[in-house]
């Protein structure tokens, strides 16, 4: 295995050999609202690492840390769901507004591929989108918008509750508009 190199303002050569790697959440802002060229998310979702703080339904269950997740140093959470034992789901706290355009996104990857690997992006009261996820992280996304209701949430699911699901997550993702953009952490 190689050593792997991170940018810094130090002016030191790199060997020849260097893997350099380039880590969103450790990217240095250059100027208000962007990082390295790149739009800044504004992301709404609250706690995007930390699912154990979103509403777990009743057939959900969180095991906090429970793998390493896409980035180096960093644990996921897994989801477990089991609509024989009632509601499953994750709710995040954010309430979204009214006839408009969010895209959510999240890393994922199934705890055994082909077996129990769905998930759903949906927004309360507004058709969901289905993700079936890999062995290999991924970043996936949805585009969605609201309904005219207001006081609606964004949540994971296993969709209308006729599957069982057990996928990892990790920092998920809901922005205004068509795009994902960089991900940014949220507390």
């Amino acid at each position: 295995m190689s050593d792997v190199y991170t940018a810094t303002t130090n002016t030191t050569f790199l060997p020849s050999n260097a893997k350099l790697v380039f880590d969103e959440r450790l990217a240095i802002r250059a100027g208000k609202g962007r990082v390295f060229g790149l739009s800044k998310a504004d992301n709404k979702v609250a706690y995007s690492e930390q699912f154990d703080q979103w509403t777990v339904g009743t057939g959900t269950t969180i095991v906090v840390d429970a793998i390493d997740g896409p980035l180096l140093g960093v644990k996921a959470a897994e989801l477990v769901t089991s609509p024989a034992a009632g509601s499953t789901y994750i709710l995040n706290p954010f309430v979204v507004s009214t006839e408009t355009t969010y895209t959510a996104s999240v890393w994922a990857k199934a705890r055994t591929p082909g077996v129990n690997q769905r998930f759903q992006f949906k927004i309360e009261g507004v058709p969901g989108v289905d993700v079936d996820t890999t062995d290999k992280w991924t970043r996936y996304e949805a585009t969605i918008t609201t309904g005219a209701d207001p006081g609606k949430r964004f949540v994971l699911s296993n969709g209308n509750d006729s599957y069982e699901s057990d996928v990892y997550f990790w920092g998920a993702q809901l922005v205004e508009g068509t795009e994902a953009l960089p991900y940014t952490k949220t507390e």
